[in-house]
């Protein structure tokens, strides 16, 4: 297990969201053999494969949410997964589903809520600001007195992507005002951190609901969230797909969020992350900058197609794949 002494080139530990040895069986049948990944904090980890390589597997054991066998080793910042409970791990990672199947017509607001049920100590007033916050992240502000199930697959994809932002920020300002009253305590005053996302500036310094200050959360002081997305470009036209990467590549190098991103589109990998994982029938064929893995070489045994790589004219340094 990582003992997390590695430190990012911002200054400060890095944490990661890590698994080793991996082997998960599905009905009996091999999905993912030997897998050991690492996605660390600040960084934007897209995984790439053929449908049917284990992505989704991957990822759901790399979220808790499936069964490990007594060998098999799933870490987050440090610690085995196995150890820590639902409502703590809520609160140190949020998943997106490649589809989400909700029957019952909530409005678009109460949607992006649900996200803050981990975080149920935030005043009415925070979480209103929030929501505000995660709506217009995912640019669907405009959505806020619509009813869910009135919206378009697109729509509905970014309003789910909403909800998880809406985790995720209120992971930021739980650990924000966390710190801030730790460090009013040694120096004896009142101090309000001035942090790169607006929210994180509400001055609230006593998020009980029945009871005054900061609760003492599992998984605080650690700062480390991880966002982990199952293709959620999609359903999404090429503009919303470069506004939901944007921002998360955002809270990676803002916040030091830990995103990885199942992808199908090489390219969209190759713009946006930094590093790319390709997965082929349950193995790690490789992990690395898009520059040294996405190559013809690596292509072809990831897809069976040949390709041809260009230096991409928008994007110093970034691969372009053409396909023959």
């Amino acid at each position: 297990m990582s003992t997390l002494e590695t430190h990012s080139g911002r200054g400060g530990p890095v944490g990661r969201l890590e698994t080793h040895g991996l082997h998960l069986y599905r009905e009996g049948k091999l999905v993912l053999q030997d897998v050991n990944l690492q996605l660390s904090a600040g960084e934007l980890l897209c995984v790439l494969g053929p449908n049917g390589a284990g992505k989704s597997t991957l990822l759901s054991a790399m979220a808790g949410e499936l069964r490990l066998a007594a060998g098999d080793t799933v870490a987050i910042n440090g610690r085995s997964i196995k150890s820590i409970g639902i409502p703590a791990l809520a609160k140190m990672r949020a998943v997106l589903p490649q589809a989400s199947k909700v029957q019952f017509d909530l409005p678009v607001r109460d949607m992006v809520a649900m996200g803050a049920y981990p975080f149920n100590h935030l005043e009415a007033e925070v979480l209103e600001q929030l929501i505000d916050e995660a709506l217009r992240m995912a640019a669907v502000s405009y959505l806020n007195d619509k009813r869910y199930l009135k919206l378009s697959g697109g729509e509905q994809q970014r309003v789910q992507f909403a909800r998880v932002l809406m985790q995720c920020l209120g992971a930021l300002h739980t650990q924000a005002a966390y710190k801030t009253r730790h460090r009013s305590r040694r120096l004896g005053g009142r101090l309000w951190p001035a942090l790169s996302w607006p929210i994180h500036r509400a001055r609230t310094p006593s998020l009980g609901r029945s009871s005054p200050g900061v609760p003492e959360v599992e998984g605080l002081p650690n700062p480390n969230f991880y966002l982990l997305l199952d293709e959620p470009a999609t359903a999404l036209d090429p503009f919303h797909q470069r506004q939901l990467l944007k921002t998360v590549q955002k809270l990676t190098r803002q916040e030091s969020v830990g995103a990885l991103v199942i992808l199908h589109d090489v390219n969209l990998a190759a713009v946006w992350s930094d590093r790319v994982a390709l997965l082929k029938e349950g193995r790690l064929l490789a992990c690395g900058s898009p520059s040294e893995v996405l190559n013809p070489a690596c292509l072809h045994e990831l897809y069976g197609i040949n390709s041809r790589v260009i230096p991409h004219p928008h994007h110093p340094g970034r691969p372009l794949v053409v396909y023959e």
